[in-house]
């Protein structure tokens, strides 16, 4: 998923809504010494939690709306990546589009914007299928029913879009080679490159 960004040239990279750090794990990885990491989290449990389990990287408590404060807050004009991992469908459409004009302001020319996330059906037909083919998976990885039907309560805030329309709003906030590099149903791998200069 992380292929997308070259970390071992870049200065730089933002991480949205780290959450438990299963892509953070990934980053921390590859990141050379010199690169700056900052994961912007909402929930202030995982910051504490993520702060001592990966002292070396920067973790703060926020939301990605206010991207250029925090950076700015950071000492950090412009990064080369930007990693989101599942936490994009949990805000409000309104704001999803806004946000990248936040990203604009901070991604440095030819910087990156990956975002592994939960997408909708283009159709009410194919959301169906999604969510069927969602409830077959959880089941066969071994979720009993009730574990189910808590998840699909908590996924009814979540405000999924197609991935024609990210595609477009990453089109229209000036992103090039903007791309679903990957995709299974519902779970979507999206991309795209700022232009260079």
């Amino acid at each position: 998923m992380l292929a997308p960004i070259d970390f071992q040239s870049a200065r730089a990279v933002v991480e949205f809504g780290p959450g438990t750090g299963a892509f953070t794990r990934q980053i921390a990885n590859v990141l050379p010494p010199t690169c700056r990491y900052l994961g912007i989290e909402l929930n202030p449990a995982f910051v504490r939690t993520l702060s001592l389990a990966f002292p070396r990287l920067t973790f703060v408590e926020g939301s990605v709306a206010d991207l250029p404060q925090i950076a700015a807050n950071h000492a950090i004009d412009q990064v080369d990546g930007i990693v989101c991992g599942l936490p994009w469908a949990t805000l409000p459409i309104s704001l999803q589009e806004a946000v990248f004009a936040g990203i604009d302001q901070v991604l440095a020319p030819g910087g990156v914007f990956v975002n592994a996330e939960q997408v909708e059906g283009p159709t009410p037909a194919l959301a169906q299928r999604y969510a069927d083919w969602h409830h077959a998976r959880a089941r066969a990885a071994g979720s009993s029913e009730e574990e189910w039907q808590a998840a699909v309560e908590r996924m009814r805030a979540d405000r999924r879009v197609p991935v024609g329309t990210f595609l477009t709003w990453l089109r229209d906030a000036g992103f090039i080679d903007a791309d679903c590099l990957f995709k299974d149903y519902r779970f979507a791998v999206l991309v795209g490159r700022r232009a260079a200069g």
